[in-house]
């Protein structure tokens, strides 16, 4: 720190895991930064309603290898085929067979670049920051398909391309009004990404792609692609044609590569699980000794694949002859005659605003003889949900929808005791 007014941080790690081979084990991990207190200077001095300006610059890299399920990938193991593979002697004994492994495996390195700018109005009624940011993320690791029979599992945890992580955060922080017996405090923070895979390693030759995100319904289906220009994870069906009502024709879907057939090449890369935008509001109030508070989000653009309607919006099911439950419709949006399980139908905008809670609190002060503060308050979690989705709930991890418990509306009563 120099006067007061530039700072430089700076950073350096030198990790080494056990899970890479000796080539790979050991890697650098540089970072730094630097602010310039700009309201410091002597220049800003008039600018009395200004009472906080900096500008920051911050660089680093670091490894992660937390991805891999496997304490020694890289070196050969044999591991029990559990009921994949058993042979009769006697009881039913399970063989053993090699676990997938890549000598090569490297470290997942991320580098991270970001640019920001921290500010405060009219001492500190209003402050917050913008950020804008750049993240690449290099040798990623992830299953990916290997030849039938090479090991137990048909894929190997490898490291199979590069990702691109960039956009912008602002956060502003407001106090409207405030005096003896009353605050009111309230925040809003806006973030955009853009995720994009750069570089792709595939033995497909055809679309260079990685299938993901298995399914239930059929038999080895997925419903996600890793493919070089798109997001993560993006939903990778065929595109549905509607009827002039709006209804999905079962079974017609765009021939996307004319050639008269409907196949695996003619998906398409469709939505991904993650949001555009997102934005959170919280606000506080305080007067005298009550208290009340509230904090909701606000996801934007962010898609599921309806597992759970894909799975029951079926007619044929009725006549199923084992099982009770496998004749529900579960009120689907659409009924096909037979499964599909591939349709773009099933992936559904799951953007959503969700009130996090609210509290009402009052605190008794100086009670007992002065010897107590006691703090009584009623919260309600989860109280408000809006979403277009046709599921019991927009937020699930992966973006696949197998019917995840949804999150439980909460009402609670409780008080505090301090003794003084």
């Amino acid at each position: 720190s120099f006067m007061n007014k530039y700072i430089l941080n700076y950073s350096l790690r030198y990790d080494g895991s056990s899970r890479f081979s000796i080539d790979e084990r050991w890697k650098w991990f540089p970072a730094f930064g630097v602010t310039w207190k700009i309201s410091h200077e002597a220049f800003m001095e008039n600018l009395n309603f200004l009472s906080r300006l900096n500008l920051r610059f911050n660089w680093g890299r670091s490894g992660n290898q937390d991805l891999i399920p496997l304490n020694t990938p890289v070196f050969t193991q044999y591991v029990y085929a559990g009921d994949l593979a058993t042979y009769q002697f006697g009881d039913d004994i399970s063989s053993v067979r090699p676990a997938s492994f890549d000598l090569n495996l490297k470290w997942e390195k991320k580098t991270s670049m970001n640019f920001g700018i921290d500010y405060g109005f009219f001492k500190e009624r209003i402050y917050g920051d913008i950020n804008i940011y750049k993240n690449t993320t290099v040798d990623l690791m992830h299953y990916i398909p290997v030849d039938a029979g090479t090991n137990l599992t048909n894929t190997i945890m490898t490291n199979f391309g590069s990702i691109e992580n960039k956009g912008a955060e602002i956060s502003i922080e407001l106090i409207p009004l405030i005096n003896d017996d009353f605050k009111w405090e309230f925040g809003y923070n806006f973030a955009y990404n853009i995720n994009k895979i750069t570089e792709l390693i595939s033995d497909d030759s055809y679309n260079l792609i990685i299938n993901t995100g298995s399914i239930s319904g059929g038999v080895g289906n997925t419903i996600q692609v890793h493919s070089l220009d798109y997001p993560a994870y993006s939903f990778y069906s065929y595109y549905q044609y509607y009827d002039q009502n709006g209804e999905p024709i079962e079974g017609l879907y765009v021939d996307k590569n004319q050639d008269g057939e409907i196949n695996y090449y003619d998906r398409y890369a469709l939505h991904k699980p993650h949001p555009d935008m997102f934005m959170g509001i919280s606000s506080r109030f305080n007067y005298k000794k009550l208290e009340f508070s509230f904090s909701g989000r606000i996801n934007i653009g962010n898609y599921l694949y309806n597992n759970v309607e894909s799975n029951t919006s079926i007619y044929n099911h009725i006549y199923h002859s084992n099982g009770y439950l496998s004749n529900i419709l579960e009120n689907p949006s659409v009924t096909f005659e037979n499964p599909q399980y591939l349709s773009s139908h099933f992936i559904q905008n799951a953007s959503f605003f969700r009130m996090d809670h609210i509290t009402l609190a009052y605190i008794f002060k100086n009670v007992v003889k002065n010897k107590i503060n006691l703090k009584v308050y009623t919260t309600a979690q989860n109280l408000l949900l809006i979403t277009k989705y046709n599921g019991t709930d927009p937020e699930i991890p992966g973006g696949i929808d197998k019917g995840l418990y949804p999150h439980p509306r909460l009402f609670l009563v409780g008080f505090r005791i301090n003794f003084q």
